[in-house]
């Protein structure tokens, strides 16, 4: 045999290896492909899954439900009345209560972290799931409160023809007083706590020459806001836009909702507008939590139908579903846009499929999303806990 013809075999045998050792390579790849592809079909089946029915697991027709208001906090139930708070687990059994004096309780919260407290009162409790972790007196009636996971407040006040926002610490030590002009800043329409308590958006209402002009301001209560004046780190203005409502979702997303679209704001020091969307329509509604926020968005052509619109906190569009469902709230828990009013619960998952729509038993008052598919069923007469099957 001649050395040709032996380096002939040899360049062939090593081809060979070679595309043998190429699709042994390739083979976890591929499998790694499959397996996402197969997980991704599975957790799509999961989260637009629809139920057709509930049972209901614990009814309790004692209960004084027209005295209290409840909300989701942690993982069970805390109900607010007019002389105090109570946390329940989700079969209603008591684990504490705080008493407290209010003429119109609210809550807001941020996690596992609520602040109770008194619209046009002077008192603010800041509960978590252990119990009460502080308590403080505003100097000034309260028009509304946000709060941050570390406890921290932010309280916009009533000042007669202008408004004050004060920012406490848990254990009512002041830490920042703003005082607002309609001359210098405007009326502040909304505020938002970012959740350290670091970051304080305000959204400002002024008008010049007759046209709406909206100034969103930054404040950073941290090492970085010292050195700016007022601890104004960033401001945006707007004319002729509305922006009623801004939120924060994290340490560094803030949404502002306009009355056209709205703005996402992106940083942890120093916010910059990040992403921009108009929206063609009206915008009846909007919901949010740290990871999504939405809005339904009513049809100017037939006004019984809204489209919900869902987007992630880069401000990117995951899901658009049309509904005629006449909620008379709305709201946004883990994976679920939950709708109810005073008969009808529905349930729509944010990626656009329909979950669970039906009746609910009596005069329905409130629907708190609870658990692994649980929900608080409020109405007129008793609690009912029901899940969906």
């Amino acid at each position: 045999m001649s050395e040709d013809t032996n380096r002939e075999k040899r360049t062939r045998k090593i081809q060979v290896d070679s595309r043998a050792a190429a699709v042994v390579r390739s083979r976890p790849f591929k499998v790694a492909v499959i397996v996402l592809l197969i997980a991704a079909a599975l957790f799509l089946v999961a989260v637009n899954w629809r139920f057709l029915s509930y049972s209901e697991r614990y009814v309790d027709k004692n209960e004084d439900t027209m005295s209290y208001t409840y909300y989701a906090l942690g993982d069970h139930v805390l109900k607010c009345g007019l002389d105090a708070a109570s946390y329940f687990d989700k079969y209603d059994n008591q684990l504490w209560t705080i008493n407290y004096d209010m003429n119109e309780p609210r809550m807001v919260q941020c996690g596992s972290t609520a602040a109770v407290y008194d619209r046009l009162g002077t008192t603010i409790c800041i509960l978590t799931p252990e119990g009460e972790k502080g308590r403080l007196q505003t100097s000034l009636p309260i028009l509304r409160v946000e709060v941050a996971a570390t406890g921290m407040t932010a309280a916009l006040l009533d000042d007669g023809n202008t408004a004050r926002i004060s920012c406490y610490n848990p254990d009512g030590t002041l830490v920042a007083t703003i005082k607002t002009t309609m001359e210098a800043n405007g009326y502040p329409m909304d505020i938002a706590l970012s959740e350290s308590g670091i970051l304080l958006g305000v959204s400002y209402l002024q008008f010049r020459q007759g046209m709406p002009v909206t100034t969103v301001n930054f404040y950073n209560f941290g090492t970085r806001g010292k050195a700016a004046t007022d601890n104004i780190i960033s401001t945006f203005t707007y004319e002729n836009r509305l922006i009623p409502e801004i939120h924060y979702m994290d340490n560094s997303t803030c949404v502002a909702f306009a009355s056209d679209g709205f703005t996402l704001f992106k940083g942890k020091e120093s916010p910059r507008a990040f992403r921009t969307v108009e929206i063609d329509g009206t915008i009846a509604s909007t919901f949010f939590d740290d990871k999504h926020f939405g809005m339904a968005v009513r049809d100017e052509h037939n006004p019984s139908e809204s489209t919900l619109r869902v987007y992630n906190n880069f401000g990117f569009r995951i899901s658009s579903r049309k509904t005629d469902f006449a909620y008379s709230s709305i709201s946004l828990a883990g994976k679920e846009i939950v709708m109810y009013n005073s008969s009808n619960l529905c349930i729509t998952s944010i990626y656009g499929g329909l979950r669970y729509k039906g009746e609910l038993t009596g005069i329905v008052r409130q629907v708190i999303p609870l658990q692994n598919l649980y929900y608080g069923c409020i109405n007129d007469e008793s609690y009912t806990l029901i899940r969906l099957r």
